[in-house]
């Protein structure tokens, strides 16, 4: 099995050199020859023996699908165009997102409870009547 990225298939694709601007969107030369790369090859240099169908459908991670090839063997691999981009990276500060969100999850508690309590009622109560006299006056 092999997987041709995009970016070879582009219908946009000059026959010049591309410029700047196309460099920008990701554009390449037009060659009439797909280069041949080992890096195309789902299958990881596995033989896949008697495929009859390959079905490809997206996953739930962004960018990413799920490829399945299926016959007399069986073979699933994940293929994302370039990065998977909804994947942490090893360097992901993960102890500050904890402290981050218990921060915010202490946060939502107290002032849940704080709305809860009889002294905000009474200081918008207050509030509330100042008002209906402003507005009978």
């Amino acid at each position: 099995m092999y997987g041709i990225p995009s970016i070879f298939l582009n219908a946009r694709r000059k026959t010049h050199p591309p410029t700047n601007e196309d460099k920008e969107e990701a554009l390449i030369q037009y060659h009439p020859i797909i280069p041949n790369s080992p890096k195309f090859v789902m299958t990881y240099s596995l033989p896949v023996i008697g495929v009859k169908t390959i079905v490809s459908n997206p996953a739930t991670l962004e960018s990413t699908s799920l490829v399945v090839a299926y016959g007399l063997d069986i073979f699933l691999t994940r293929r994302s165009p370039s990065n998977t981009f909804d994947v942490l990276s090893d360097s992901f500060n993960k102890p500050f997102l904890i402290i981050t969100m218990s921060t915010v999850f202490i946060a939502v508690i107290y002032t849940n409870r704080k709305i809860k309590s009889n002294e905000f009622k009474k200081v918008w109560k207050v509030k509330e009547k100042k008002e209906e006299e402003k507005k009978i006056k």
